[in-house]
């Protein structure tokens, strides 16, 4: 079992509130995941954003059932009514500015992920077999349709990834935003386990990033399994998921 946030050391803290933290789960009791990509954000947002994300939200649409999307235990780029694995009420919103106002936010500190080539991570995506001649891909903002999530408890499963049939964009990274503080007393984290294929899915072992007003998590999509954990004393934790897309580079790489 591991406490990130007592273990973690900032790679970034050029504004006086503003933390970044590299999350290395292999660090931290998960050696399965050392190649992964995780980072927490701080204070990245204010009390004020998330408050105006929100009203911007319910203003357009009222809450309803989640549906799962692309997880391992569904078919990718599927859609389906599910409480087995995420248990949630939700609104999409299709705002390009909302989502252009989160890249440009998050893009300064994402450029160890802004490009992509020999990547597992886009081999598999892209083709499913990695070869030297992949195209790089290159990182070009956050998929439009925003999904704004009222967590009740889930369960363990990956992200799948996401295909623009339009630009023919891919996502590889999923960011969540978290627009409102949970005291970890009452649960709520966001848990990452280990892989049920190097041990097991042993329940002692995990990672967890708790919510908190402004914070923003961006992980693989990939292989990185991950769940909402039960909030207690009639809580609720409120995040934005949005996909982070890749352009590949055919013929340019």
């Amino acid at each position: 079992m591991s406490n990130p946030l007592a273990s973690l050391t900032s790679i970034d803290n050029r504004a006086s509130n503003l933390g970044v933290i590299r999350l290395d789960p292999s660090k931290l009791g998960l050696p399965e995941y050392r190649n992964k990509f995780a980072i927490v954000i701080d204070n990245l947002f204010s009390p004020e954003d998330c408050q105006r994300f929100l009203r911007v939200a319910e203003s357009e649409h009222a809450w309803s059932q989640a549906t799962l999307s692309g997880t391992y235990e569904s078919t990718p780029g599927s859609s389906n009514v599910s409480k087995k694995f995420r248990n949630s009420s939700r609104i999409i919103l299709d705002s390009p500015t909302l989502a252009s106002e989160l890249f440009t936010r998050l893009e300064p500190h994402l450029s160890s992920i802004e490009h992509l080539s020999n990547s597992p991570l886009h081999a598999q995506f892209a083709s499913g077999v990695t070869y030297l001649s992949d195209p790089p891909a290159k990182m070009v903002g956050f998929n439009q349709r925003l999904r704004f999530l009222r967590y009740s408890p889930g369960k363990k499963h990956c992200d799948g990834n996401y295909h623009d049939p339009d630009s023919g964009h891919i996502s590889y990274y999923t960011l969540q935003l978290y627009l409102n503080d949970i005291p970890p007393e009452q649960g709520g984290s966001t848990r990452f386990w280990g892989s049920p294929d190097s041990n097991g899915g042993n329940p002692l072992c995990y990672v967890d990033v708790q919510p908190k007003l402004g914070r923003a998590l961006i992980f693989e999509q990939s292989g990185l399994w991950h769940s909402g954990q039960d909030v207690l004393e009639g809580g609720e934790k409120y995040t934005i998921r949005a996909e982070l897309m890749y352009e590949v580079m055919r013929g340019r790489g």
